[in-house]
C-alpha cells in the first residue's frame, strides 16, 4: 500500500462515506489542466492572461481550454471570480476559495503509485512554489509590495493593502502621485543608465511586476542587459518566476533574500552578474522598511563594496523633513495597518547613502524635481511628490575583489 493510501481499503471507505483524499481529488478537478490553474491562483497570478503566460512558460495550455478550466474551477466553489478596483471594465480575476486550497493541499502530496495520465509530473516544481507562496501569503494583512502596487495603479493587490493605502493617502493626500512620480523616475534612471552603457542591474525590493519594469526599459536599449530582481515577499517570487520573461540576448533571474543580508545578495547576484563591470544598483522605495537600528546605510555601503566595476547607486526614500506635520501623519496612518513600518529620513540621512559617490542628475530632490521624469511621466494637475527624495551616484571601479568584510 503507497504512502498516499490510494488501495482497495481506501476505495471501500470512499464506498462507505469517508473518501480518501486521492479519491476526493479526483473527483473534484478531474482534468490535466485544473491542478496547474489551482497553484498559479493560489500564488497571487489572478488574470487569466498572466495564468496563460505563467503556465505556457514551460507548458502548452490553449486559451480556450483555460477559460473551460476556470469556469468549471468557479462552478465547483474551488475559484471564486470577481473584479478587481481599478481593473478593466469586465476584466475578471480568480482567487483560491478555503475548499480550493484544501484541495490544492492534497494534490501538492503527488500522484499515487501506478497513477498516470491525469496532470503532468512535471508541473509538481511549479505547484511546489506556488504552494510556498500561497502558504506565507495573507490576504488579510497588508503588504509593502502589493500596497505599492495598489498606489501604482497595479491589480496585484488584496482588499487589506487597498483599505491601508488608501488610510495612509487620507492623511498624506499626495502619495499616489510620489508613487508614479517614483515609477517614472525609476524608468528613467534604467534609460539613463542603459544609454551610459550599463548592461547590469540588480534591482533590490524590486515588487510585483509592473510595466516598464527594470529588465523591459534596459533590454528595450540594449537586448543583452542583465538584470537581477531581489525580494522577499512569497508573492513577489512567485509572480516573478512566472512573469518576468528576458529578451533573448539578456538575462533575467530572480533572488529571493532579506535586504539585512547583504552578502547573500551578492552571492546571489554573482550567478548572474559579472560584479567586475559596470553595474546599477536599484534600491526603489525600500530602504525606508530598514530602521535606523538595522544601520541601512552599512548594508548600502557593503552593497557597493561588492562591485568592483562602476557603481551606480539609484534610491527613492520616503522624507520627512519637507512638510514634516503631514509626513509624520502619512507615517502613522501608513504603520498602524502595514505589517512592515516605514521609517521617513531627512534629506541629509539619505544623503548619506551616496557617501563618497559622485551625484548625476540634479542631485537628491524630490521625485517631481527630477526633469528627466517629467519629460517621462505627464502628471499634470498632481502637485507635490514632494514627501520623498530620489538621486542617482556613481562610483568609479577599483582594483581587487571584495573585501572579507561582506561575509555576513
Amino acid at each position: 500500500m503507497g504512502g498516499n493510501g490510494y488501495s482497495a481499503a481506501g476505495q471501500h471507505a470512499a464506498d462507505s462515506g469517508h473518501e480518501e483524499p486521492w479519491a476526493r481529488l479526483r473527483k473534484a478537478v478531474p482534468g490535466r489542466w485544473d491542478v496547474p490553474v489551482l497553484c498559479a491562483a493560489a500564488a497571487g497570478i489572478t488574470r487569466p492572461s498572466d495564468m496563460l503566460r505563467a503556465i505556457n512558460a514551460e507548458h502548452a495550455l490553449n486559451r480556450a481550454v483555460l477559460f473551460a478550466v476556470l469556469k468549471r474551477l468557479a462552478a465547483s466553489g474551488l475559484l471564486e471570480p470577481g473584479p478587481v478596483p481599478g481593473a478593466m471594465p469586465r476584466e475578471t480575476h480568480y482567487r483560491v476559495t478555503p475548499e480550493g486550497r484544501s484541495i490544492l493541499g492534497i494534490a501538492l502530496h503527488g500522484p499515487p503509485a501506478g497513477v498516470s495520465g491525469w496532470w503532468t509530473p512535471p508541473m509538481r516544481n511549479d505547484c511546489d512554489d506556488a504552494a510556498a507562496a500561497a502558504a506565507a501569503v495573507d490576504p488579510a494583512r497588508p503588504s509593502p509590495a502589493r500596497i505599492w502596487n495598489y498606489l501604482q495603479g497595479g491589480k496585484d493587490n488584496f482588499a487589506a493593502d487597498r483599505a491601508a493605502a488608501d488610510q495612509a493617502t487620507a492623511a498624506m493626500p499626495s502619495l499616489p502621485a510620489i508613487a508614479r512620480w517614483v515609477r517614472a523616475w525609476q524608468a528613467d534612471v534604467v534609460g539613463m543608465l542603459a544609454d551610459m552603457g550599463v548592461r547590469q542591474f540588480l534591482d533590490i525590493g524590486a515588487g510585483l511586476p509592473t510595466a516598464g519594469g527594470v529588465h523591459e526599459v534596459a533590454q528595450a536599449i540594449a537586448p543583452e542587459s542583465r538584470v537581477v530582481y531581489v525580494d522577499n515577499d512569497p508573492l513577489v517570487l512567485a509572480h516573478a518566476r512566472a512573469l518576468l520573461t528576458s529578451a533573448p540576448g539578456g538575462s533575467c533571474a530572480y533572488l529571493d533574500a532579506d535586504l539585512r543580508n547583504p552578502g547573500r545578495i551578492l552571492d546571489g547576484a554573482r550567478r548572474t552578474l559579472d560584479l567586475a563591470r559596470p553595474t546599477g544598483i536599484l534600491m526603489v522605495a525600500v530602504l525606508h522598511f530598514l530602521a535606523d537600528a538595522d544601520d541601512p546605510w552599512a548594508i548600502v555601503s557593503q552593497l557597493l563594496a561588492g562591485i568592483t566595476g562602476d557603481a551606480y547607486l539609484a534610491i527613492s526614500h520616503f522624507g520627512s523633513d519637507l512638510s514634516p506635520a503631514e509626513a509624520t501623519a502619512g507615517q502613522r496612518a501608513y504603520n498602524a495597518r502595514s505589517q512592515v513600518p516605514v521609517h521617513p529620513r531627512t534629506q541629509g540621512q539619505v544623503a548619506r547613502f551616496f557617501a563618497g559617490m559622485q551625484m548625476l542628475g540634479p542631485g537628491l530632490v524630490p521625485p517631481a524635481q527630477w526633469p528627466v521624469a517629467m519629460e517621462g511621466e505627464c502628471l499634470e494637475g498632481e502637485e507635490g511628490a514632494g514627501h520623498g527624495y530620489v538621486g542617482l551616484g556613481r562610483r568609479e571601479g577599483r582594483a581587487g575583489g571584495a573585501d572579507a568584510s561582506l561575509q555576513t
